[in-house]
């Protein structure tokens, strides 16, 4: 009798720990349940923000791009235009730190140039390129101005390698053009202008032009030129007279080796000479660049590194993903 009463005890132990087992399990099974829901959501929440994340990005990346491309306020300079001027000013300071040159010094050529690479109805691209290659007329020694004043006594210069305009005083005194009515009036002396003659020197590679060479890029580079000045200045594996990054810093060089220093206004002068042979031209490029200096006041500390602001991003396959901008983050994109 008293084995069976044990025997009954301990089945009945034995189904209690069944049963408290068995509902443990229900539970564990009812919480793995939720666990996966969790998960589910968790994950549906997860894909949801990544979603919203790249939206973001994409959005962010287009309007950083369509700021690039837009006018810095006051001026007509694109400003990734501008921020190819400050970097190539900040590269020469490291490089010649004697020469003082300064972004609104490239600016002023710029100017005059191509109009900050917007020469004609082209546009500047996020990365520094005219959306259309500026090209310059085929410097084949012709006569753009004065023809007319060209006779047996007063024939035409000789072309040389550079564009030169040769007054004619002669002309000025017989047709009396711009002739002093009162003392201290000045004369309108009538010039010759002769355009540059430079046979192709680059076999088309530059210019697409295997007679004459032609300036190309923003910056008006001659093909021989280029070869000795221009450098891969935004890092994207091309060495291109078309970009503006790679132009302005072959233009600073350019402007500092013909100046020594353009500290002073008569260093600025030199190299702007240097740069076209022409008093008018180094006038206005001067005028230019003062005007800027005055509209815009840009610290050493408006970018965080040397780096360009809309620089794309060489893909595995050598192709520019251009809706990639690198480097620049919303933080330090200056408020140009």
């Amino acid at each position: 009798w008293r084995r069976r009463l044990v025997a009954t005890a301990r089945q009945a132990r034995r189904q209690v720990r069944r049963a408290r087992l068995e509902e443990e399990r229900r539970a564990t099974r009812r919480r793995l349940a939720e666990l996966r829901d969790i998960r589910l959501e968790l994950l549906a929440e997860q894909t949801a923000m990544s979603k919203l994340a790249e939206r973001t990005a994409a959005s962010y990346r287009r309007a950083f791009h369509d700021r690039l491309t837009m006018h810095v306020k006051r001026t007509n300079i694109p400003l990734v235009t501008l921020n190819a001027y400050v970097i190539a000013s900040r590269v020469l300071a490291e490089e010649q730190p004697r020469c003082d040159i300064r972004w609104w010094m490239l600016a002023g050529i710029g100017a005059i140039e191509s109009n900050h690479g917007q020469f004609g109805d082209t546009e500047v691209d996020i990365n520094g390129y005219p959306k259309d290659p500026i090209t310059g007329p085929a410097l084949d020694g012709r006569i753009l101005e004065g023809a007319e004043l060209v006779t047996d006594e007063t024939p035409a210069p000789e072309p040389t390698e550079m564009t030169t305009s040769t007054p004619v005083a002669a002309a000025a005194d017989s047709t009396g053009d711009g002739a002093a009515s009162e003392e201290g009036a000045d004369v309108v002396v009538p010039v010759i202008k002769r355009l540059a003659l430079i046979k192709d020197t680059d076999n088309g590679k530059y210019d697409g032009d295997r007679t004459y060479d032609r300036a190309v890029g923003p910056m008006q580079f001659i093909p021989q030129t280029w070869e000795s000045y221009g450098e891969d200045a935004n890092f994207d594996g091309e060495i291109e007279p078309q970009n503006l990054y790679d132009a302005a810093v072959a233009s600073a060089r350019y402007l500092c080796r013909a100046a020594g220093s353009m500290k002073t206004e008569e260093g600025q002068r030199r190299a702007y000479f240097a740069y076209n042979h022409d008093d008018e031209y180094t006038q206005n490029v001067l005028d230019r660049s003062r005007s800027y200096q005055r509209i815009l006041r840009i610290s050493s500390e408006s970018l965080a590194a040397n780096r360009p602001l809309g620089i794309a991003t060489p893909s595995n396959t050598g192709e520019s993903t251009l809706d990639q901008p690198t480097v620049v983050g919303v933080d330090n994109l200056p408020d140009w």
